[in-house]
């Protein structure tokens, strides 16, 4: 869509601002700074109009004469009151032709906010399919985070010439230049708000359907990546849940945090830039078979079963599995959306209402026989060491996914992380760290292309009765700072699917159990690891298959007072 790329510093929104990382040596960044701030003044400090058209603007409601909602209304009569549906989307192939066959679907509205929209493949043939959208007359609004997107507005501009579609961006930098010493300098001015990212993801399609979860749109998080490419969860919705996803988008959009591109440019797209765009999706668009045989994929009644025949070669194209063949059933319950209000980007505003943090540790503290818990950036702090502790000393087991030092992508988190597993392990908490390659034996969620594979879920079941999907790591960052969004479902039968990916992860092929060694003479417990990542029992005396650098860096990164910005 936008020109988005983006550094694994900046991953999930630790923002190490790309000025410390190009800057260069000291004397030679402080004469730059000097001479960037002299610029910044002689501008005015900002490029934002003042005078910005803003339009505030509210979800559509249904097409009611449309067939599919027609047909969601037939299936939700069925359903108990205020029950909606929900169907796991676990595999890559399955989420992105979701997205894709949605926006095929959509009727009169499709709303897209996102933390991060990829200029690569995978992202250029989702915005084909939203433009395409906006061909048939869909209203399409668009909130991006600005984090990746500054100073790289080309694209985003040329899709808001469109006249059925609107961009804004969240929280901005008011120089839009792709500078690193404009962003530093930004940073260093203006930090405590651009700290603070929105690292929402939805997708909704006519106010009825929406698909939330951890996903943001690229090629790593739809196994397109020739590297690494993340193992991720999202969920397809249906029912009343949708409504109160589509609030929280229209809160957002209309927020103060939000700007039209108006605010910083005037008359700077063109439907010649539209069409420039139009021949650059078409040219470098990922291939894709068409949709027109998973329609049945979005009828909410249909009956989705396991095929134990099918294959799931980790070779080739990972879209190859037959489209048509989806794997699980409705889930049908009572659910609660759980975001943060848009105002907790702005640090001067007091703050309003719980944060989703709150909200999850009580949800949580509940448990009465079991969590499992999926977090790839984890640092649970003093206060989630003691939360995991009580619960597994009162009896609850305790199990915790997160990545390993060598599939994680952001080393500086894993440093964060590292501090708190011993007093986890000697509390009865059991820690699982996702391998950074694919297991050998065919398997339903972890297969794929041979590739590393790192994991970037967010997710827990309680109890197997109530589970949560969404955006929110367990770490001080999406506690504190970002703005977080997912769903509490009620529901034994998707905490019984989710389990199943949980279970899958943590098996000794796919993951390392991590263990604390007994006291040696002088009391000290050191940390081990055991897997059988060939098949054959293995034991690790230090974090298994990282580099000697990897480690080196993040002992180092430890010493280091940053675990708030984590």
């Amino acid at each position: 869509m936008s020109a988005i790329r983006h550094s694994p510093a900046l991953k999930h929104g630790t923002l190490l601002p790309r000025f410390f990382s190009r800057a260069g040596g000291a004397p030679g960044a402080c004469f730059a700074i000097l001479l960037t701030l002299a610029l910044l003044f002689a501008s005015g400090c900002s490029s934002v109009r003042k005078n910005y058209p803003k339009i505030p603007s509210e979800a559509l409601p249904p097409p009611e004469d449309a067939s599919i909602t027609q047909r969601i209304n037939r299936h939700l009569a069925r359903q108990p009151a205020g029950y909606s549906g929900f169907r796991l989307l676990a595999l890559s192939s399955e989420a992105l032709t979701a997205r894709i066959a949605l926006a095929g679907q959509a009727v009169r509205s499709l709303d897209v906010q996102y933390y991060m929209i990829h200029d690569d493949p995978t992202g250029r043939l989702v915005t084909r399919h939203i433009l395409a959208a906006a061909d048939r007359g869909v209203r399409v609004r668009i909130l991006i985070d600005d984090i990746h997107v500054a100073g790289r507005d080309r694209n985003i501009l040329a899709l808001d010439a469109h006249p059925h579609i609107e961009v804004r961006i969240f929280n901005p930098f008011k120089i839009r230049q792709d500078f690193a010493l404009t962003i530093g300098t930004q940073f260093l001015f203006d930090g405590r708000r651009l700290n603070r990212r929105m690292h929402n993801k939805s997708f909704i399609i006519d106010s009825q359907i929406a698909i939330i979860g951890g996903r943001n749109i690229g090629d790593e998080y739809f196994d397109a990546r020739q590297d690494v490419n993340f193992r991720d969860l999202d969920v397809l919705t249906v029912g009343p849940i949708v409504g109160e996803i589509s609030r929280s988008f229209d809160e957002f959009w209309n927020s103060h945090a939000a700007y039209p591109l108006e605010a910083f440019y005037h008359g700077a797209s063109s439907t010649k830039d539209l069409d420039n765009l139009r021949v650059t999706l078409k040219e470098n668009a990922r291939p894709y078979p068409s949709t027109e045989n998973v329609r049945v994929l979005f009828t909410p009644g249909f009956a989705i079963h396991d095929d134990p025949d099918e294959d799931l070669s980790t070779d080739g194209d990972p879209l190859s599995p037959t489209l048509s063949a989806p794997r699980f059933r409705w889930c049908w319950a009572p659910a609660q959306l759980i975001a943060d209000d848009p105002d907790k980007v702005n640090p001067g505003d007091p703050k309003k209402g719980p944060h989703i943090g709150d909200e999850l540790a009580k949800v949580i503290t509940t448990a009465n026989k079991e969590v499992l818990l999926i977090s790839p950036y984890f640092v649970p702090g003093l206060h989630g060491v003691e939360m995991f502790s009580d619960l597994a000393r009162r009896g609850v087991d305790v199990s915790i996914l997160t990545n390993s030092l060598a599939s994680t992508d952001v080393a500086i988190v894993h440093a964060g992380y590292a501090r708190y597993r011993a007093p986890l392990l000697e509390a009865g908490v059991k820690l699982y760290e996702l391998r950074a390659i694919p297991p050998a034996k065919k398997k339903r969620f972890f297969h794929g292309k041979r590739t590393g594979i790192s994991l970037h879920a967010k997710a827990f079941v309680i109890d197997r009765r109530m589970t949560f999907i969404g955006s929110m790591n367990i770490d001080p960052r999406s506690e504190l700072l970002n703005t977080e969004i997912g769903v509490l479902v009620e529901s034994p039968e998707l905490s019984r699917e989710l389990a199943l990916f949980f279970n899958e992860a943590v098996d000794p092929d796919s993951s390392y159990q991590v263990h604390l060694a007994p006291p040696d003479k002088h009391g000290n417990r050191k940390l081990y690891w055991t897997g059988e990542p060939d098949g054959e029992p293995v034991i690790f005396k230090t974090d298994p298959k990282a580099s000697i650098w990897r480690r080196v860096k993040t002992t180092f990164l430890r010493l280091f007072p940053i675990e708030g910005l984590l």
